[in-house]
């Protein structure tokens, strides 16, 4: 089994309380654009019967995205 480490998300969490507008994690994505600052992405299914969830306007962009994907859909 490989084993993985992942890097830490830089910056700070954003509050619950006041969150910014648009999708939460914008604030913080190294691959976000103006449309992740001024809307919330809808929930996409990404993982066919295992019922994977992805609310990111750019995670067919993103290789990590595709690779996730393909393993989640290899388990089934």
């Amino acid at each position: 089994r490989l084993r993985r480490t992942h890097k830490p998300i830089e910056g700070e969490t954003p509050s619950p309380v006041n969150p910014p507008p648009g999708c939460a994690f914008h604030p913080r994505c190294p691959f976000a654009t103006e449309v992740c600052k001024q809307s919330v992405p809808p929930l996409e299914d990404v993982g066919g019967d295992a019922n994977h969830e992805v609310a990111c306007f750019r995670h067919k962009d993103i290789p990590a995205f595709d690779a996730a994907a393909s393993a989640i859909n290899r388990r089934e």
